[in-house]
């Protein structure tokens, strides 16, 4: 399975996920829906991972190509900014983390999501 990271650039919080899924899955990075699409289309499970402060107005492109390819969407967040978790609820991202959470959390959701593939 693969943990696809959506345009996120900060290398230090991409150091902690790959540590905390500790190699059990493959880790991709994309910086365009296109991109994210080309990836689905080689791999039948996998999950995306967006900063929601940073992705902007590729959301919306993002989640339209996840949902055709039934793909699970993980969100994250600064704690103090609700407003980004209300937009995100409202258009549907799958999981909405903060982002002090996201290294423990994304585990967690990998591994749910793993099971269900086999």
């Amino acid at each position: 399975m693969k943990i696809i990271l959506f345009r996120l650039t900060d290398l230090i919080l991409k150091s902690k996920i790959k540590k905390a899924v500790q190699g059990e899955f493959e880790i991709q990075d994309a910086s365009s829906a296109d991109e994210v699409e080309n990836i689905l289309h080689e791999s039948s499970e996998s999950i995306v991972v967006c900063d929601l402060e940073t992705v902007g107005p590729q959301l919306d492109a993002l989640l339209m190509r996840c949902r055709k390819k039934g793909t699970r969407v993980v969100g994250f967040y600064p704690h103090i900014r609700g407003d980004i978790r209300a937009l995100a609820l409202a258009k549907g991202v799958d999981d909405i983390i903060p982002r002090s959470a996201l290294e423990r959390t994304l585990k967690i959701i990998a591994d749910d999501q793993a099971r269900k593939a086999i």
